[in-house]
Formats: structure tokens, sequence, C-alpha cells
């Protein structure tokens, strides 16, 4: 009887090991997992989104993206390349609304 009782503590505690291996992985995924906006696309599929919309509104190449913060909100620095000039534009990142900067 008691190498069963031994058995099942060891079972016990390997299973514990293993539940509490199975709840860090998920918390990882959770952790890990892209964001979704308000449109349920991952953060950047998003930002992809936004960034071509606002190539063809400007005609103009994205050269570099800075993620800002614009009154407490997440967006996004463009810079834009045109064949005549270079400009900044700032981007709300949820909704792609130009909020500073100009045609």
């Amino acid at each position: 009887m008691r190498g069963h009782r031994r058995i099942f503590v060891l079972a016990m505690v390997a299973s514990g090991c293993l539940a509490s291996a199975a709840v860090q992985a998920q918390a990882r995924h959770l952790r890990d997992a892209p964001r979704a906006d308000a449109f349920g696309e991952s953060g950047a599929a998003n930002r992809d989104r936004i960034i071509e919309s606002i190539q063809r509104r400007f005609n103009a190449r994205v050269v570099r993206v800075t993620e800002i913060s614009v009154n407490g909100r997440p967006a996004m620095e463009l810079r834009l390349l045109s064949a005549d000039r270079v400009w900044t534009v700032r981007v709300d990142s949820a909704s792609g609304q130009v909020i500073q900067g100009s045609d």
C-alpha cells in the first residue's frame, strides 16, 4: 500500500507541474499575441493598412514610421518622400485619421 501512496503523490505533483506549465504557456500566448484595434485587425495589419492609405492619399512614399502618443492616444509619425519634397504627417493609430500635416 505504501508504494501506491508514493505513486499517487508523485502523480499529483507531476500533474500540478504540467498544469502550471500549461497555464504559463497560455499566459505567454496571450502576452505575445498581437493586440487588436477597434477594427478587429492586429496592430501590424492595421499599421500596414494606414501606411498604404497615406501613401495613396499623398502620392508619396513613407520612409520612416515612429510610434508616438498624441493627447494620450497612440499615434504614428510618418515621414513622407515625394518627387519634390519631404514632410511629416501624424496619424491616429486606431482610426488612420490625419492629426497633423497636410496635402
